[in-house]
């Protein structure tokens, strides 16, 4: 199933092979979208080199499950990157061992997991490269919960498609690099459209700029010393994305998801970022998806 479409391309030629790959459940044909010297990036294995090594690394979590979907939000053409926005969801259906020698015991339960795959392609269209996008403490919260996760439909902000020029949304993610470096809570606020949506993993949809700012301002204040590279940003008509590699010192409380918090403990963690989004005509952004990996924030603040 998929809520997108998009025009023939190589990298949506890639992509259809990578969704029939999940839905047929077959770590094989996965592996076989990638180069021989391909490599993947992968939230939970990391750096993983060469097709064999990427077929090892997916054949635990593809035997772990079943009733594999996977349904395609969006494809972001670059001139040599890509990027996909997708929905996987299955149905554990066997224990799942994990690094740390703890065992997630398979109870059948049903999980969607939003993603985000950066990729390039060598000649032969085969990926060379690719940065894979989720949060896996998520999936793994609901699986020893034994709680079905279930994804939030599209919000309707993020089917509008609007009429005049393209803006140029690099000009926007160097706008938002500035204002967070700089703690600026007024330049975050004005880089979203009024009545803009973030859709963020921990503070989850948030409308209007009001909104946007007090999430943000709340991250802000726990952070010192922020630096953003921005890797790349890939722009295809009114939709983005940009790859970020977000540095900073924890210096204040920081709520966490489940109602804690975690005192400063002045450490200087390192997060990679992906953020999908739609301009505005204005250039500001209308709607945008962030995407990182929460558990391994927290957890570098505690290990």
């Amino acid at each position: 199933m998929s809520t997108a479409t998009y025009p023939a391309s190589p990298a949506a030629t890639i992509l259809d092979r990578m969704a029939d790959a999940f839905r047929s459940g077959s770590p094989q044909q996965l592996a076989d979208c990638f180069a021989v010297d391909g490599v993947l990036v992968h939230p939970m294995f990391g750096h993983v080199d060469g097709r064999a090594g990427i077929l090892a690394a997916e054949s635990g979590l593809f035997e772990a499950f079943i009733d594999i979907g996977f349904e395609v939000r969006r494809l972001i053409v670059g001139d040599d990157w890509s990027a996909a926005h997708y929905v996987i969801s299955a149905r554990q259906c066997r224990d799942i061992p994990l690094p740390t020698g703890d065992i997630v015991v398979n109870r059948g339960t049903r999980i969607e997991l939003v993603g985000v795959e950066l990729f390039r392609l060598n000649p032969d269209g085969l990926i060379a490269e690719s940065h894979r996008y989720q949060d896996p403490g998520v999936m793994f919260g609901a699986l020893m919960s034994g709680a079905d996760l279930n994804v939030a439909p599209l919000h309707p902000a993020a089917l509008v498609t609007p009429d005049g020029v393209v803006p140029d949304a690099r000009g926007s993610v160097e706008a938002v690099k500035q204002a967070y470096e700089t703690a600026d809570l007024a330049g975050i606020a004005d880089r979203y459209a009024p009545d803009g949506v973030l859709v963020h993993p921990m503070a989850g949809v948030l409308v209007g700029r009001e909104a946007i700012v007090g999430a943000e301002g709340m991250l802000v204040s726990c952070f010192s010393d922020v630096e953003f590279r921005i890797e790349r940003v890939i722009q295809n008509g009114w939709w983005a994305a940009a790859e970020l590699t977000v540095t900073a010192t924890h210096t204040a409380a920081l709520p966490t998801p489940d109602g804690g918090v975690i005192e400063p403990t002045g450490r200087r963690i390192v997060d990679p970022v992906v953020q999908i989004f739609r301009l505005a005509p204005d250039g500001r952004m209308a709607y945008a998806e962030r995407i990182f990996d929460t558990a391994a924030l927290i957890r570098s603040l505690l290990t």
